[in-house]
């Protein structure tokens, strides 16, 4: 699990970058403009900066502990296998 100090760290870096974007150069600007025009669930920088600070470490972690309930993986095994080794 996630300690307050190691979440803190990596929330602040990440605010930091989002931030940071706005200094960035002209043409990083203007592709990101570019890319929220055309693309209908593009999350712009700024955008990101505000969600990530109304996060909180409760939170995260209530997402965490959500996140793979409805995931499953998929795959296909071709080869000298057999059915046991490719469970």
């Amino acid at each position: 699990a996630i300690d307050f100090d190691n979440f803190t760290v990596h929330k602040e870096g990440l605010l930091r970058n989002y931030e940071n974007f706005n200094k960035s150069s002209p043409l990083s600007q203007a592709a990101e403009s570019l890319k929220k025009s055309i693309y209908k669930n593009f999350t712009t920088q700024n955008e990101k900066a505000a969600a990530i600070k109304r996060v909180s470490l409760q939170r995260f972690r209530s997402f965490v502990s959500t996140l793979f309930n409805q995931t499953y993986v998929e795959a296909m095994m071709y080869g000298n296998l057999t059915k046991e080794e490719a469970t």
